[in-house]
């Protein structure tokens, strides 16, 4: 009866474990990534752009990578919706600043109306600009 408990305790701790192999949700953050949404956010050539979204340079401070832990479900629903190639690096990343979403390195995205190097959606996940940098 021991072995049995024993055996039933050691493979119920197994399959709660977390398991680190897992492939993330959101994508991880990289400088490349980062540049593109701090361009967008900071470069004079956008200010038209930000200004229509109601962004400001000021911005910046609350820039931060989504991650699995806190933004799963936008995080998915951005993988179900902007398509990163197979064949190429995912360098993509997804970010959030204020009320917006941004999409940096998109190749192709479904609801966008063109193709860019940053997608900006809104929280409702409306696209609110593609652009390129």
């Amino acid at each position: 009866m021991r072995a049995h408990v024993l055996v039933f305790m050691v493979s119920t701790s197994l399959v709660l474990a977390p398991r680190s192999h897992e492939v993330p949700i959101c994508l991880p953050d990289g400088p490349v990534t980062r540049v593109l949404v701090m361009k967008f956010l900071t470069s004079s050539s956008f200010a038209d752009d930000r200004a229509r979204l109601g962004l400001t340079v000021a911005d910046t401070a609350s820039l931060r990578v989504l991650v699995d832990s806190t933004d799963a479900a936008a995080c998915q629903w951005f993988r179900q919706q902007v398509t990163i190639p197979a064949d190429r690096p995912r360098d993509a990343a997804y970010y959030k600043a204020v009320g917006f979403y941004f999409v940096s390195n998109v190749p192709k995205c479904t609801p966008c109306t063109r193709w860019g190097a940053l997608a900006v959606f809104d929280t409702t996940f409306a696209l609110k600009g593609a652009f390129g940098m």
